[in-house]
């Protein structure tokens, strides 16, 4: 309603509680990446009657951990098992900023249209300890092709009810749904996709 402006910062801690593939089974799928990372984001909105937008921009932080892995170039997944070496891998650092314009085609309702891009910095990976090195197979070939960026384009609808309930002390919630495709990409091997992505929020109080 009428013109304004907000922003809000957030934190987040991601714990390797997730388990990698096993390295010794080719069609394992792993939970997680086994890395510990932090990421910071800053949201803003920003409106004029019926047109606004918000923008995103974040950063994240992976921290180094060891695992086992077949040492061998991108080209060779399936090395043999005497390639099997504990290695320490260090992921790039991922920075990202999405801008996304909306129409409001009723007070809850609006039409939304918007542009994401990413850039993951390459990965640094070395062997665990000496003994685990392969001698003419450096640990570092686990990293090529891992700097890269990608540029998304999307479009969908918005439902935002943030003063629901008696005298706007309801639960307010956001639900969204966008049509997303990689139009762009940079760098190392990015997936082409084409994907519907939906959303919820719902924000509850915790102190009054």
């Amino acid at each position: 309603r009428g013109t304004g402006l907000r922003a809000a910062v957030a934190a987040t801690a991601r714990f390797p509680t997730g388990f990698r593939e096993r390295a010794n089974r080719f069609i394992d799928v792993g939970t997680g990446t086994g890395h510990r990372a932090v990421d910071v984001a800053l949201t803003t909105d920003v409106g004029a009657g019926r047109f606004g937008a918000r923008v995103v921009g974040s950063y994240e932080r992976s921290f180094a951990a060891d695992y086992v892995a077949r040492v061998t170039p991108p080209d060779q997944p399936f090395a043999p098992s005497s390639a099997l070496r504990t290695v320490r891998a260090e992921p790039g650092d991922v920075v990202s900023f999405s801008a996304r314009p909306f129409v409001r085609l009723a007070p809850p309702l609006a039409l939304q249209a918007g542009v994401s891009w990413w850039r993951r910095g390459a990965a640094t990976v070395t062997y665990a300890t000496d003994a685990d090195s392969i001698p003419g197979m450096p640990a570092s070939v686990l990293a090529r092709d891992t700097r890269a960026s990608a540029t998304i384009l999307s479009a969908g609808v918005i439902y935002a009810a943030a003063d629901a309930g008696r005298g706007g002390r309801g639960l307010p919630l956001e639900a969204s749904w966008a049509w997303e495709q990689v139009v762009g990409a940079s760098g190392g091997r990015v997936p082409k996709v084409r994907r519907v992505r939906a959303e919820v929020r719902i924000y509850v109080q915790l102190f009054d």
